[in-house]
C-alpha cells in the first residue's frame, strides 16, 4: 500500500504482488490563506484522509488489513505541528507554499552567505525549509502556555522543542 499525504489530498494505492494497482482512492482537502503570504493546513484534515481513503482502498480492493505485506508513506515536505499535552492539534501548520519566514532567510543567507549555506546542506535557505516558518510563528501564537511542538516529517518524530 503506498499512501501519499500531498498538498491538494491523500492519494492511496493498493497494489497486488506483480505491482499492478489492485484499488486507488484519493480525498482532498484545503489550503487555508490566513495572512498575504501565510499557507496552512489543518493536520486533522490529513489524518481524516488518510483513514478513509485506506478504507476505501481496503473495501474496493477487497483486501483485509492483515494481508498487507508493506506500507510506504510520502508526505509534501516538513510539519511542525502545535500539539497539546495530549497529543491535540492546537492549530493550522504553515506549510511549503508559506513564505512568512522569508525575512529570517534573507538575513541568515546575509549572515552565514548562501552559497555557504548550500555548500553544507546540499539546500538553499528559503521558507519552505525553514523550521521557523512553522516553529517559531506556533509559538508566536500561544505564548507563555507552554505549548510543545512536535516536529514531523516522512521520517518521523524529528524532536520536541518548547
Amino acid at each position: 500500500m503506498g499512501i501519499d499525504i500531498g498538498t491538494s489530498a491523500c492519494k492511496t494505492a493498493l497494489f497486488a504482488k506483480d505491482g499492478k494497482v489492485k484499488a486507488s482512492s484519493s480525498r482532498d482537502y484545503p489550503v487555508y490563506y490566513p495572512k498575504p503570504g501565510w499557507a496552512e493546513q489543518n493536520p486533522d484534515e490529513w489524518w481524516e484522509a488518510v483513514c478513509d481513503s485506506i478504507k476505501k482502498v481496503l473495501a474496493s480492493g477487497g483486501v483485509r488489513p492483515a494481508q498487507i505485506a508493506g506500507i510506504g508513506i510520502d508526505g509534501q515536505s516538513w510539519a511542525a505541528i502545535a500539539v497539546d499535552k495530549d497529543g491535540e492539534v492546537l492549530a493550522n501548520t504553515p506549510i511549503w507554499m508559506d513564505t512568512r519566514a522569508q525575512s529570517v532567510c534573507d538575513r541568515v543567507n546575509r549572515e552565514i552567505g548562501a552559497d555557504e549555506i548550500f555548500g553544507l546542506c546540499g539546500n538553499m535557505l528559503r521558507p519552505s525549509v525553514c523550521p521557523y516558518s512553522g516553529r517559531d510563528q506556533m509559538l508566536h501564537q500561544y505564548p507563555g502556555s507552554g505549548v510543545r511542538l512536535y516536529g514531523i516529517s516522512g521520517a518521523g518524530v524529528r524532536g520536541i522543542v518548547r
